[in-house]
């Protein structure tokens, strides 16, 4: 009997330590803190959002500010700003977080290494922009009056705004949860695309449904020359629009004001009359109406477009004369017009001429005289071959040639800017806006 119940109560004593042992073991997580917010847990719901690699993208920039002569350039180099993030304890070399819903409201969120130094930040600032203490959530906040901004800052980030809600954004970023972060920045931190770039961009905007597209995506390159925009479109639906590898476009000499090449395979495409992009192309079509379906069952998706300088061109016009007996008359007459150069061509297939058939019966082409007009385009002459249609104000039909490059070049308020078309696949648009650095640093010296 005595060894039975030694038996059991060394049995008793060592469930005892193992149970002792086991609420040792999980202690720390039955009463553990939750651990605290990310910054990326505080960053709230927007339209478009970011992030900006400051440090790696003033390096970046740096052969652009010095080639191009930008004023205070020894102020925004890599080194430079290093210098002076340390000095007010800001963490430069972390990605700087943006966001901002259309015109009205934006703000950014960036790290610190010491908050401390901030503060002198602030009196700085104060001799040239006024200062002021303001409480949210019963909370200082910083608020620069001359630019209605508001910034705010504990021991780990700082928090700029400017906007209508602020109370709403700023009670988002102090009381977030660890793990709880915004859909759109936890959809955007999930792609990989443009993760090595210095300045992205990230939109799901309700504007983009309409076109088919599910989101965007911009990345910001630069070199000594020009500024580059990276983009990424995600569809919903596959694109059915292919690239050519060539196609036939006009030879460009000089510079033109506005240039459209384009070499899409859109087999596929004009089959489908319920595709997003077939509606939308449709819907502005009717408004003059032009026939769509006609159009895309004769094109064959190559696109050449021209207009730059002045060409002289004869236009006819009508004047009430009188004849030898005095009676009134309508005679008419020839004049030199100056017009904008101006070429369009597309490639067609065997229902190009069924197409032109179909302008002449909408009165979209109308003749006049030797010459023709496309609704309000100067007069021009048109070259109907069975593989192309061409229109032009010069005399002489302009040289065509083989083009790999898909594209769209324009200006704007005096600044080049040219859209390359780099890639489609099923579901993916990758192009590049080309912007001249030098027009555009003009542009902005001038206002």
């Amino acid at each position: 009997m005595r060894v039975e119940n030694l038996g059991n109560k060394l049995f008793l004593i060592t469930l005892l330590c193992a149970g002792l042992g086991l609420f040792l073991y999980i202690r720390p997580m039955l009463f553990a803190k939750d651990p605290p917010p990310r910054l990326q847990d505080r960053l709230p719901e927007a339209e478009f959002v970011g992030r900006i690699q400051i440090f790696d993208l003033a390096r970046e920039a740096n052969s652009l500010l010095f080639k191009q002569k930008v004023p205070l350039r020894e102020y925004m180099t890599a080194d430079f700003l290093l210098s002076q993030a340390k000095n007010y304890g800001i963490d430069v070399q972390d990605p700087l977080y943006f966001f901002a819903n259309g015109e009205d409201e934006y703000g950014a969120f960036i790290t610190l290494t010491d908050s401390s130094k901030l503060s002198p930040a602030f009196q700085r600032i104060n001799q040239y922009l006024q200062v002021k203490d303001t409480f949210v959530h019963k909370i200082k906040v910083k608020k620069l009056e001359n630019l209605g901004l508001y910034v705010y800052y504990d021991k780990h980030y700082a928090f700029i705004y400017k906007g209508p809600a602020l109370n709403q954004r700023l009670g988002h970023a102090i009381y977030a949860k660890y793990g709880e972060t915004s859909t759109t920045w936890e959809r955007f931190n999930r792609i990989n695309r443009f993760k090595n770039e210095t300045f992205v961009l990230y939109s799901q905007h309700d504007a983009f449904k309409k076109y088919g597209i599910d989101y965007g995506m911009m990345a910001f390159t630069c070199d000594s020359s020009n500024i580059n925009l990276k983009t990424y479109f995600h569809s919903n639906y596959d694109l059915k629009i292919k690239q050519k590898p060539k196609g036939a476009a006009f030879k460009i000499n000089g510079t033109p004001k506005t240039a459209i090449h384009l070499h899409l395979d859109i087999t596929e495409f004009r089959k489908d009359k319920k595709h997003p992009l077939y509606k939308i192309i449709s819907d502005y079509a009717r408004r003059v109406s032009f026939p769509t379906d006609d159009f895309l069952t004769a094109w064959d998706g190559d696109l050449s477009y021209l207009q730059g300088g002045i060409q002289m061109v004869e236009e006819e016009y009508i004047e009430m004369g009188i004849d030898e007996e005095f009676n009134e008359v309508q005679v008419r007459k020839t004049k030199q017009v100056p017009v904008k150069g101006f070429s369009a061509m597309m490639s067609v297939n065997e229902y190009g001429q069924q197409l032109v058939s179909k302008l002449f019966a909408k009165g979209i082409l109308n003749k006049q005289g030797n010459k023709y007009r496309f609704l309000f385009s100067p007069p021009v002459r048109i070259n109907i071959q069975p593989t192309q249609l061409s229109a032009y104000t010069s005399n002489g039909s302009p040289k065509i040639e083989d083009e790999t490059e898909s594209y769209v070049l324009f200006t704007y308020k005096g600044t080049p800017v040219k859209v390359i078309l780099n890639k489609l696949t099923k579901r993916d648009i990758f192009s590049t806006v080309q912007i001249d650095a030098g027009s555009l640093l003009k542009t902005i010296k001038r206002k």
